[in-house]
């Protein structure tokens, strides 16, 4: 798998193109459905304190039903390029928008394929109308079709990131990490929890674990990058901007943790990761978890 480093079951699938899906994650949205089963999910703060998520797989057919979608944000297209993602989305902001037009960004939306989603019933009865939307891989990979989008990826089957050469976990050249606080904002505080057992951390918010619904277990992630950005207020209103192009931050793995720089840039653009002593950083093989938070925010790691 190009994201995550693991065995593929069809190594056929190698070359396709990644999707990245925006899900929602305000409280009343939660438990989501289908996010445990993404090779990497990103975090960030957007406006009025709440999360968003953006799920993101490398092949499309191990989508599996997931909800609930929701509307795009400027910055996630930058994240989603990591990777040349199709996005995946329902609605956007207005920023967004300019963004996908001016970029040509390959993306599937409500408006331009409206049959690639649903409203669950059950979840538009309980949680909301915005809050009930639905997708599988198999009505994606039927609008990527229909849309006449590329399916191939871009980076010539090679892996996104520098892998450990097997499945044994080596730990982060760091310090402790069993019990992380990364604080996004007074709503949402993201925890992560160190299980050796399975040497995974599981994911916490809103004072418990956060649960995939579909398989009833707590989101689990062999990688942490934990990552800080300068964040303003996009042309002065309340979407937000994120610096992209250079920071700092943790890789947090096996137990312990380490301090990091990374880069990113322009959305085309991949991920760097370089350790303390300026070499590549090479990540355990297995779900990866990349949060972004202000600068200003402290992360607790114990």
């Amino acid at each position: 798998n190009p994201i995550n480093g693991l065995p593929l079951t069809d190594k056929a699938s190698v070359d396709s193109r990644p999707v990245a899906i925006m899900i929602n994650n305000i409280k009343v949205a939660t438990p989501q459905a289908g996010i445990g089963s993404a090779d990497l999910l990103y975090e960030l703060e957007v406006e009025s304190d709440i999360t968003r998520l953006m799920a993101v797989f490398a092949d499309p057919v191990d989508v599996p039903e997931i909800g609930s979608i929701r509307s795009l944000r400027h910055d996630f297209i930058d994240l989603a390029g990591a990777f040349d993602a199709i996005v995946v989305h329902f609605g956007g902001s207005y920023a967004a928008y300019d963004q996908v037009m001016l970029q040509g960004t390959d993306h599937i939306d409500s408006t331009n394929a409206e049959a690639a989603y649903w409203r669950d019933a059950e979840w538009r009865k309980s949680r909301g109308y915005e809050h009930s939307v639905k997708t599988t891989g198999e009505k994606l990979i039927s609008a990527i079709n229909k849309l006449h989008l590329d399916n191939k990826n871009s980076n010539d089957n090679r892996a996104w990131f520098y892998f450990q050469p097997n499945l044994d976990v080596v730990p982060a050249a760091g310090t402790a990490a069993t019990k992380i606080t990364f604080p996004y904002s007074n709503y949402n505080v993201a925890t992560f929890t160190y299980d050796a057992n399975t040497q995974t951390y599981i994911k916490g918010q809103f004072n418990q674990d956060q649960i995939d619904i579909n398989t009833g277990e707590p989101l689990r992630f062999t990688n942490l990058l934990l990552l800080q950005a300068t964040v303003t207020q996009f042309n002065g209103d309340i979407l937000k901007e994120y610096d992209l192009s250079s920071g700092y931050g943790y890789y947090i793995s096996g137990g312990q943790a380490e301090k990091i720089s990374w880069k990113k840039g322009s959305t085309l653009n991949p991920w760097t990761f370089t350790k303390a002593d300026g070499t590549e950083l090479v990540l355990n093989r297995g779900k990866i978890y990349v949060g972004i938070n202000r600068i200003e925010k402290t992360i607790n790691i114990k």
